[in-house]
């Protein structure tokens, strides 16, 4: 199904000038996975089209620092600083210790992460961890949790 996206602005790649630019009032094209025309002006066929008229249209952000209890922090940080607020004792272990969270509970923090990093224009990320409370002991079976999420 070939669709076309008319957002207010939409930022493309100009071969000519080999630079992003911002088309104000512009248009993608696109078709499955490809892409057909980034610009102004598309005068093909469409099976459907987007209004967009009011959105910034761009391509995929890259978080290349994804942390999966990203979303515990904006609590925390609106609490201010006060001792053991940052790092629950119960969620700092020591070597030898078993993991501090589940899997049902990495996995539900995945989910939490994943749908925010995408309704923020992320579709690429790497640096999967949560490293804030576990001091990088991740359990050997976390990252296919992510895998699968």
């Amino acid at each position: 199904m070939k669709t076309k996206i008319d957002g207010r602005y939409v930022v493309g790649y100009d071969e000519v000038s080999k630079e992003h630019i911002v088309y104000r009032n512009g248009e993608v094209v696109f078709e499955e996975d490809n892409v057909l025309f980034v610009g102004q002006g598309y005068d093909g066929d469409v099976d459907r089209v987007i209004d967009a008229s009011r959105c910034l249209v761009s391509p995929g952000l890259i978080d290349m620092h994804a942390l999966m209890d990203v979303g515990i922090h904006p609590p925390l940080l609106d609490l201010g600083k006060r001792s053991g607020m940052y790092r629950p004792k119960s969620w700092v272990i020591e070597e030898g210790e078993p993991p501090v969270f589940s899997p049902d509970e990495i996995r539900a923090g995945a989910e939490h992460t994943f749908l925010s990093m995408l309704r923020s224009g992320v579709t690429t990320f790497c640096g999967i961890t949560a490293m804030v409370f576990k001091r990088f002991n991740d359990p050997i079976w976390e990252p296919e949790i992510y895998v699968e999420t």
